[in-house]
């Protein structure tokens, strides 16, 4: 018998949004349906809790969400975190110093802050708009007031590989780097990612991998889909995420997930409550890297 999940991890950009960051309006009537037949959908993705918040009123969520790549978990519309695991300011200005070396613009995430360092500032601009952030823009790392959950790195999609290979070898003994979209990467602390934070969320809801599925479409999601019993894609992700997805909808850009969500509800419907229980307001945040 194939159960359907009782818990759906889902990725934002690329996959439940379009490739112009449009929410299409099958997709949103599939995430719907898809609550009303007892599967619980928690949005897992690289955005802060500002921009994931605004994702989730436009679908009615009210729950639990992951944020910054897994470093921030919580209710989006709480700032302070369940389980936070942000970089420490001098493990952040290496970071920034590599990638400037490496010829990357740098954007520091606070938690409903996104801080721009650069004298161009128009990536940050850019990326500001898109997840509809707050942007303040400083003129050195000491006017920022807040250490960071993430540093997001911005380079041409053409530079991002070898670009990707410097820092890591100047600086991924401290960090985690993850390619997140074309000339986008994520740099959180080392050991954390999306899986790190969908097992604590399911586990505290008394579930296992085998009751999560989990969709995602990029570099960063690869960890979630591991995790999950049921790894879930659309036709526009990466090669990784194809190989382990045991279905694949179609590209983000004609709402594929819609038909990730249809295939999921075409399974046999969970013999327990499809209720679950709702999840505390706040647990205690840790500041320690996750094993």
């Amino acid at each position: 018998m194939t159960l359907r999940p009782r818990l759906l991890f889902c990725d934002i950009d690329r996959t439940l949004l379009t490739q112009a960051h449009a929410l299409l309006p099958k997709v949103a009537q599939a995430i719907r349906r898809a609550e009303a037949a007892g599967i619980r959908v928690v949005l897992a993705s690289a955005r802060s809790p500002v921009g994931v918040r605004r994702i989730q009123h436009s679908l009615g969520l009210d729950g639990p969400a992951i944020c910054f790549n897994g470093a921030w978990s919580g209710t989006p519309g709480n700032r302070r975190p369940w389980y936070g695991y942000g970089l420490d300011r001098q493990t952040a200005l290496s970071v920034i110093d590599c990638g400037r070396a490496a010829g990357l613009a740098a954007l520091w995430y606070g938690t409903d802050t996104v801080y721009a360092l650069e004298p161009d500032a128009s990536a940050a601009r850019w990326q500001a708009a898109v997840t509809q952030d707050c942007l303040d823009l400083v003129n050195a790392p000491s006017a920022i007031p807040e250490d960071p959950f993430k540093i997001m790195l911005v380079a041409r999609p053409e530079d991002l590989a070898a670009a990707q290979f410097k820092l890591a070898a100047a600086c991924g003994g401290t960090v985690s780097i993850t390619r997140s979209g074309p000339g986008l990467l994520e740099v959180v602390r080392k050991g954390v990612n999306k899986a790190v934070a969908t097992a604590q969320i399911a586990a505290r809801l008394g579930l296992t991998p085998a009751d999560c599925a989990a969709v995602g479409d990029s570099e960063n999601d690869i960890d979630m889909l591991r995790w999950a019993g049921l790894p879930l894609t659309v036709a526009n992700g990466v090669e990784a995420a194809r190989r382990l997805a045991r279905f694949t909808g179609g590209h983000c850009d004609a709402g594929g997930l819609a038909g990730v969500i249809d295939w999921l509800l075409s399974r046999t419907a969970h013999p327990r409550s499809p209720t679950l229980p709702p999840l505390p307001d706040a647990v205690p945040v840790s500041g320690r890297t996750p094993d």
